[in-house]
């Protein structure tokens, strides 16, 4: 799989506003959303309106090579273990 990147400049993940330093025991999950540009904006708003991801939290949209659809990712922390 490849990607079209229209815009060079991809800022890395940021941890959102006031949020505190990450502990070595977080566990960083990629959360990865790959369909036509409607499809992944609608879960995008749906995972916001769940609470489980930020809509600003997500990656811009970015085309894939040779065809229709995007990719977003979001990155998530899970702490420590259960």
């Amino acid at each position: 799989m490849s990607f079209i990147d229209s815009n060079a400049s991809n800022p890395p993940h940021q941890p959102p506003a006031g949020s505190t330093d990450h502990s070595a025991d977080d566990e960083p999950v990629r959360i990865t959303l790959t369909g036509s540009r409607c499809a992944v904006k609608r879960a995008i708003n749906d995972l916001h309106q769940l609470k489980y991801v930020r809509g600003s939290e997500w990656s811009r949209l970015i085309a894939l090579q040779n065809s229709k659809e995007v990719i977003a990712v979001a990155i998530r922390r899970f702490f420590g273990h259960r």
